[in-house]
């Protein structure tokens, strides 16, 4: 977690600075930018459609397409730290009980493992539309 994290306020690469749109804790600095502690916003969209957005941008927004900065395992632990937001206590941190955090290292383990036959490319990341489940 502290890798995306560190991902993500720009500690890791300068190019990349998450939190100069989207705040240091979740919460939007700049107007449009969404807000990671809105747990069941966040919950609308599988990781793989998170990655693409990442990725790939998000049309019509300022959201701009990040793979030409980040590697697929760095796009990946972005993803987990941004998602631990909408989970996370009032303060900003983990609960408790926080099971995406507790199960984290283990699902990028998983997601890597199953890219590793992929040439590191995420299945329907090609694709310009994201499929909502």
């Amino acid at each position: 977690m502290e890798e995306g994290r560190k991902l993500f306020i720009g500690e890791t690469n300068p190019d990349v600075n998450c939190a100069s749109c989207h705040g240091k804790d979740g919460k939007p600095v700049k107007a449009g930018a969404r807000d990671f502690r809105v747990g069941e916003r966040m919950k609308l969209y599988s990781d793989s459609v998170w990655i693409w957005r990442i990725s790939e941008g998000v049309p019509n927004t300022k959201m701009k397409a990040w793979k030409s900065k980040l590697s697929e395992e760095d796009i990946w632990k972005l993803m987990l730290f941004e998602r631990n937001f909408g989970l996370a206590g009032k303060d900003g941190t983990p609960t408790r009980n926080h099971g995406l955090m507790r199960r984290a290292p283990r699902l990028l383990l998983l997601q890597l493992r199953l890219l590793s036959g992929t040439g590191g490319q995420v299945r329907g990341l090609q694709s310009r539309e994201p499929v909502r489940h």
